[in-house]
């Protein structure tokens, strides 16, 4: 087995495996690799809709201004968190 230089042991984890640490064991990354299970029907549509409706093309860098207000709307609806649109990201 190859030895490290001492100094290896002092690099701290990066940012994303953090993130991914942090989410938790019930947490979908889709970031690397393949998914598991099929994609379910309703995206399969969305996703053909949208081709259709020719948008695909990129969003603008805080994303698709529908989608952030409807999260801002999920989350005051179902977990009682008020946040504006403008205060959604999405990437």
């Amino acid at each position: 087995m190859t030895d490290f230089a001492k100094r290896v042991t002092s690099i701290d984890i990066s940012g994303i495996r953090k993130m991914f640490e942090a989410a938790g064991p019930n947490a979908i990354n889709m970031g690397l690799g393949q998914p598991d299970f099929d994609t379910p029907e309703n995206i399969k549509a969305a996703a053909v809709r949208a081709i259709t409706e020719g948008k695909t093309g990129y969003t603008n860098n805080a994303g698709i201004d529908e989608l952030r207000a409807a999260v801002a709307d999920k989350l005051k609806r179902e977990n009682g968190i008020e946040y504006t649109p403008k205060q959604v990201l999405i990437t």
